[in-house]
């Protein structure tokens, strides 16, 4: 079956960018930080790096939100090959923590030391800013412009269809099997490093997905 990438259908629903801004506007969302315990990775047997830290109390993320859900992580350990395959976490939300469900990479490989990147991550302020009708990969031409700016102009996306950069995700949830809703993706090949702290973690794109029934985060990879 063909994977469709871009088309007019791509240009909703509304997604927002993630962007650094000198005066970051409504909410509290940020880079970095340690606000949420995270699991160790099984394989560096140190903490995963908190990417992006969203304010639900935001109402463009109204749906995200439940009974004591107000933030929400997303997480991945950067320094080495458990990125490359689908992870499921397990969140609580009331005590800002997470837990291992599974992770199905096979092959393990990490990052030599001096190009490992520390945990936590820089506490750096972000703004959602709303997609204009550029920001959206209605036809191919677009589509290609639009992994330029990504990494460039801004860090990642919160809703909207999700910019693919290989295949359709799959958003069906391992715990109760239905489907998921598609939070964010955020890009590790960027020129921030300098500005920002060490955001450069490799030519992928880090797909983020949430079950709101059973707090299931998935983590899943593509590369660019």
């Amino acid at each position: 079956m063909e994977h469709i990438f871009y088309g007019k259908s791509f240009s909703r629903p509304i997604g927002y960018k993630i962007m650094f801004e000198e005066s970051p506007r409504d909410g509290d969302h940020h880079v970095g930080g340690d606000e949420w315990t995270l699991p160790n990775c099984r394989l560096c047997e140190t903490p995963m790096h908190q990417l992006v830290c969203l304010d639900l109390k935001d109402d463009r993320l109204s749906e995200l939100r439940g009974e004591h859900c107000e933030e929400l992580a997303l997480f991945s350990c950067l320094n080495c090959s458990m990125l490359w395959e689908k992870q499921f976490f397990k969140l609580d939300f009331p005590n800002q923590s997470a837990a291992v469900i599974k992770q199905e990479q096979e092959e393990f490989e990490k990052a030599d030391d001096e190009d490992q990147i520390t945990a936590p991550l820089r506490h750096v302020p972000v703004s959602l800013v709303e997609m204009e009708a550029e920001d959206y990969p209605t036809s191919e031409e677009r589509y290609d412009e639009l992994f330029t700016a990504l990494g460039t102009a801004y860090f990642g996306r919160v809703f909207g269809k999700p910019l693919l950069a290989e295949d359709e995700l799959d958003l069906t949830c391992c715990e109760c099997g239905q489907d998921m809703t598609f939070v964010a993706l955020i890009t590790g090949e960027n020129d921030f490093d300098e500005k920002y702290g060490d955001l450069f973690f490799g030519e992928v794109i880090l797909y983020f997905s949430l079950c709101p029934a059973c707090h299931i985060l998935k983590v899943e990879a593509q590369s660019i």
